[in-house]
């Protein structure tokens, strides 16, 4: 599927046809948050059956409400001293949680005693003056109001925004690299010997004393619930140590820098990881997040390209086939239903799919070739340009000027590419680096320079266009989406960046969704040289982790595990 987690639809419709399966409440709500909770259908069923009809069949709070309840304490709960924080949150998620009390302090009593009669005592009521197929449907109708208050309370509470990139205006240039290699994916090796550098610029004349913590994430990159016990060894609570004050530049900032691991922190198990930055004595107030990858290295993943798809040949798209080998430590057993497949391309979080099982096996090989899901749209190369300097005009920089408190470097118009022929370039996948050519410490010697993006092109009429790339944290929101001039008949947008060499192109979203789409604007070409990042999961029975137990990169020159 292209989603990292269902959609609030997808979960009730998901609810709606276990309903009509003979499934109760609390199992039609609990049944669609396996991705939170982890366990399987029929364990799920069996865990949440007895709450149904008001706690087993007495008409007190209905299942939908225990089953929330449930998820909750999933997606939440970490440890004992929680407790009164969990509880609040349960109460807070609760469609009407004065009735509810209300309800349970009158339980018992004759029903035209109470204050507030509960849902099923009003059908009971009603039964007594509609025929039984008016009452049937009024449960009906009461029932789907309640999952879709549920479901969407319960939504709301898990779809944690976890992507890369700064949450306070006053932090920039979030940048995470291996070792010295800017370029490389951010995926260590457990026990490995590399290193995870993080790098970031505060905005201000004096350092934040800043402080880090770790959070241990499923494949969707939602919150797992582990504890800091299970995944790390030390504490789970840094210092931010390493900064250096910016030098002869007209904006001043700091710049820090994380490592991980350190002597204080070191991940134990494979999985996802979330790095979250505060200020200290703030830690409910993030300012910065960076996603990063512990693999264990346990498959071999090989993989390939071609534009010869299920869909066209050799025009717009580009297919992946993928196997992955598990050796000798994984059975039959967990390569058809305990793998899911997760491939990210260029770096994008808008299209990235997941396949929960293989298309076929052989022997101890799991091959995942000819799926639709593993059909992109081909994109075309980057674009690009630089500002490495100020007192001349870089690559695609039609002019540079000073205007208080900024430079400013206006970009060279673009125009559409879609209906041009496919000409190669070579680009970075829409990643940047920090330069300053006459420095030998850019990270502390590049300015920031306001940059103005334009585009030329007729408005296109339900879509948002956004500049994707590392320069916007591959986010679309204000910050990226373009604003159409139409005196000038053209797109604009300016974002502060810091001096450097950038990768970026136009993406188009459709209202209403979350998915950027290149053929409006940059097209689409089977031959366009993209990166797709290979990570393989396998969730061990009974365990409440994915563990990442292979990464691979699968580009135009390599095909093969990191």
């Amino acid at each position: 599927m292209n989603k990292t987690m269902p959609t609030l639809e997808e979960r009730l419709d998901r609810a709606r046809c276990l309903r009509a399966k003979g499934y109760n409440c609390s199992q039609c709500v609990y049944m669609v948050f396996d991705d939170i909770h982890g366990f399987e259908p029929e364990t799920s069923a069996r865990i949440s059956a007895a709450l149904g009809g008001g706690v087993g069949g007495q008409h007190h709070i209905c299942g939908t409400v225990s089953a929330m309840s449930l998820v909750v304490g999933a997606a939440k709960y970490e440890e004992p001293a929680q407790k009164a924080t969990l509880y609040k949150e349960c109460v807070r998620r609760l469609p009407e949680p004065q009735r509810l009390r209300r309800m349970r302090r009158t339980a018992g009593r004759p029903a035209e005693q109470k204050a507030v009669p509960g849902i099923y005592t009003r059908l009971n009521n009603h039964s007594r003056r509609f025929p039984s197929q008016i009452t049937m449907c009024s449960m009906c109708r009461i029932l789907a109001i309640l999952f879709a208050v549920a479901i969407a309370s319960l939504s709301a509470i898990v779809a944690k925004d976890t992507s890369t990139g700064p949450l306070s205006p006053r932090f920039k240039s979030v940048q995470v690299w291996v070792n010295d290699n800017d370029q490389a994916p951010p995926v260590l090796f457990l026990n490995g010997p590399d290193r995870l550098v993080i790098s970031f610029d505060e905005l201000a004349e004096e350092r934040s004393y800043l402080r880090y913590f770790l959070t241990h994430c499923n494949a969707q990159w939602q919150p797992d619930g582990l504890v800091a016990n299970e995944f790390l060894d030390g504490f789970n609570d840094g210092s931010v140590e390493d900064y250096d004050y910016s030098r002869g530049t007209t904006v001043h900032y700091i710049n820090y820098r994380i490592t991980i691991p350190n002597e204080d922190m070191r991940p134990t198990i494979s999985g996802n990881y979330l790095l979250e930055v505060y200020e200290d004595g703030q830690p409910d107030k993030i300012l910065l997040q960076v996603r990063f990858y512990v693999a264990e290295g346990l498959a071999d993943i090989r993989g390939g390209i071609s534009g010869t798809t299920d869909i066209d040949h050799r025009a717009a798209h580009q297919q992946l086939n993928i196997t992955v080998d598990g050796g000798d430590d994984l059975s039959l057993d967990d390569l058809s239903n305990r793998l899911s497949l997760v491939v990210v391309q260029n770096g994008r979080n808008d299209n990235t799919v997941t396949i929960d099982k293989p298309q076929y096996i052989t022997g101890r090989t799991a091959r995942f070739e000819h799926l639709r899901q593993l059909i992109f749209p081909g994109g075309n190369e980057y674009r690009r340009f630089e500002t490495v300097a100020i007192n001349s005009l870089s690559m695609n920089v039609g002019g540079m000027d000073y205007l208080h408190p900024f430079y400013h470097a206006r970009l060279l118009t673009d125009h559409p590419r879609a209906l041009e022929g496919y000409a190669y370039d070579m680009t970075q996948h829409g990643r940047y680096r920090v330069r300053e050519q006459n420095s030998a410490d850019s990270p502390v010697e590049a300015d920031y320079i306001m940059t103005h993006f334009t585009l030329e092109s007729p408005p296109l009429q339900g879509y948002d266009i956004y500049v994707d790339g590392d320069l916007t944290s591959r986010r679309f929101d204000p910050s990226s989406r373009m604003n159409y001039d139409y005196d000038e008949g053209v797109y604009r947008l300016a974002i502060l960046l810091k001096q450097g060499s950038y990768n970026y192109q136009y993406l188009a979203v459709p209202k209403g969704t979350s998915t950027g789409q290149t053929r409006p604007l940059e097209g689409d070409f089977y031959q366009t040289d993209n990166e797709y990042l290979v990570l393989v999961y396998y969730k061990v029975p009974g365990a409440r982790y994915d563990r990442l137990i292979g990464a691979a990169l699968v580009d135009a020159s390599s095909a093969s595990s990191l």
